[in-house]
């Protein structure tokens, strides 16, 4: 296991395909490393986290608005250093809400209390 966790955001506006995009990569997946996802939802139920193919599949889920916004901010944060301390995966894949504004992911990778573990990419 790496001491690394390279993160991947996958984005786009509703029914835009994220979801089918991620089926595809779990599919692919290399078996050999661990693939953490992490699912946002803007509504109060999570509908994207049950079309996910894969029993093997690390997931999260945070609904009730958009991961970059204050009203669920806290949630991310303490979801990534869960992540960070516990789970420890090679890929973390973000699928954000449509709705979403991502310009502050990279600084939140940042937070000291991950230790430098998470390295954002902007392309596979």
């Amino acid at each position: 296991m790496s001491d690394i966790t390279y993160v991947y955001m996958i984005t786009g506006f509703l029914g835009s395909g994220k979801t089918t995009f991620l089926n595809r990569i779990i599919n692919r997946f290399p078996e050999d490393m661990k693939l953490t996802i992490l699912m946002n939802e803007f509504g109060e139920i999570g509908l994207d986290g049950t079309l996910i193919e894969g029993d093997e599949i690390d997931m999260m889920e945070i609904s009730k608005g958009s991961i970059f916004c204050v009203c669920v901010k806290t949630d991310f944060i303490k979801g990534l250093y869960e992540l960070c301390t516990s789970v420890q995966p090679d890929v973390l894949l973000i699928e954000s809400t449509g709705v979403a504004n991502p310009s502050d992911l990279k600084r939140d990778l940042k937070l000291p209390i991950f230790n430098d573990r998470f390295h954002y990419l902007e392309q596979f």
